[in-house]
């Protein structure tokens, strides 16, 4: 099997790395300026979702960043959250050194909505996570769903963001045990050292993350382990293919490291890892979320198939026979409207429509053939909002700006 870490170092004389979070123009190439020196078109085709990615330069190539994010003052990215709450970790025994975990490494941790208090637990030697501000949030989440192509997925139907930029600010000796993430993660290191073990995840796109060692928590956090297990045991070919709490042993065999610098950038699909903090930094890491195509059909098709009486209908079966001979109904019903939905839904075509209506058509008075437009892309969404659908008749001097909306 070959390597997951793809590692690069880059040389600042002979090929210097682009300042991360500066504009060309209007634009801001940040996929570019990640995956330096790779190509990004090379990047998605060898490494997006298939393995493990780290670069390695000057902490100056993150300056632009740097002075979005109050030049690192912890306290200034504390009052400038949008968090509801910000998450702490604390070592269980108390007059341990900053960081210093007991209990078989695991921390203790609880939420505070006051910043102040965050603070002081920092300085206790607590370690801090929550979400960036939403200035930064938006710029990064931006430009890396379209410059992946999520396309429409990375929107929520109201317009919203799937996706959002979270800060850890860590102690030396904090770590995160074995796990992995549903998300598409890209990290930044902008201060401090943090050492992760890499290995191959059981299960390709997973939609949840999975936590082991929420398994020796409280009944809730058991529970809650015990659903991730349930789901990736589905996901992954049956329980005998998936282990919920594999033994440490297992883990380390095999298993990769990458050290993270100030300037140092990692990106990690969804994969089992650990991260152990060497030194106090701090770090920013992108979570890409992205709509599936199980999401998309399944929502289509549920309000496509209420759109008929028979979709509607509640079942009433008298017989084994009775109830074969409605489900053959519904899933014709089914094949058809699934049919239905190939030219909106094709990759490319998400938002313009092959065919024109006529009679719209034939009341066009302007120059040119038109072009019709979706403006709902998500149209079919479970949201009752998305029921509807909105075509838009467009002459050709504005077939570039949708065009642009497309992309």
């Amino acid at each position: 099997m070959s390597r997951l870490l793809l590692e690069r170092w880059m040389d600042e004389e002979r090929d210097p790395a682009p300042s991360v979070g500066a504009f060309d123009g209007r634009r801001l190439p940040l996929l570019a300026q990640l995956v330096h020196p790779l190509a990004p078109h090379k990047f998605v085709q060898a490494v997006y979702r298939q393995r493990v990615y780290a670069t390695h330069s000057s902490a100056r190539r993150f300056e632009p960043l740097v002075e979005r994010l109050h030049r690192l003052s912890l306290a200034r990215l504390l009052q400038d959250t949008p968090s509801e709450a910000i998450h702490v970790w604390v070592s269980g025994q108390l007059g341990g050194r900053p960081g210093e975990q007991s209990g078989g490494g695991r921390a203790e941790s609880f939420k505070t909505e006051d910043a102040e208090a965050a603070l002081a637990c920092h300085r206790a030697g607590g370690s801090l996570y929550f979400r960036a501000p939403e200035e930064v949030s938006d710029l990064l989440v931006t430009a890396l769903s379209q410059q992946l192509g999520m396309s429409y997925g990375a929107l929520h139907p109201d317009g919203a963001a799937r996706s959002e930029v979270e800060t850890f600010a860590s102690r030396a000796g904090h770590t995160t045990d074995w796990h992995f993430d549903f998300m598409e993660n890209f990290t930044l290191q902008l201060s401090g050292s943090k050492r992760w073990r890499l290995k191959r995840g059981d299960v390709a796109h997973p939609v949840r993350g999975c936590t082991p060692m929420w398994r020796r928590k409280d009944a809730a956090m058991l529970g809650a382990a015990e659903q991730q297990a349930k789901c990736h045991a589905q996901h992954s070919g049956g329980a005998a293919a998936f282990e919920p709490e594999p033994a440490a042993e297992e883990l380390e065999e095999g298993c990769e490291d990458v050290l993270l610098t100030p300037g140092s950038f990692l990106y990690l699909p969804a994969g089992t890892h650990r991260v152990e903090c060497e030194e106090d930094s701090l770090s920013v890491n992108v979570s890409l979320i992205g709509l599936c195509w199980a999401d998309v059909l399944g929502d289509a098709l549920k309000q496509r198939l209420r759109c008929h009486p028979a979709g509607r209908a509640p079942l009433c079966l008298h017989s084994l026979a009775q109830g074969r001979s409605q489900l053959a109904d519904a899933l014709a019903l089914l094949a058809k409207e699934a049919a239905a939905l190939r030219p909106l839904l094709t990759s490319g075509e998400a938002l313009l429509v092959d065919g024109v209506d006529q009679a719209a058509v034939a009341t066009w008075e302007g120059a040119g053939d038109p072009r019709a437009y979706v403006l709902h892309a998500q149209f079919g969404g479970e949201e009752l909002a998305s029921l509807l659908r909105v075509e838009v008749l467009a002459p050709p001097p504005l077939w570039p700006l949708l065009e642009w909306r497309r992309e």
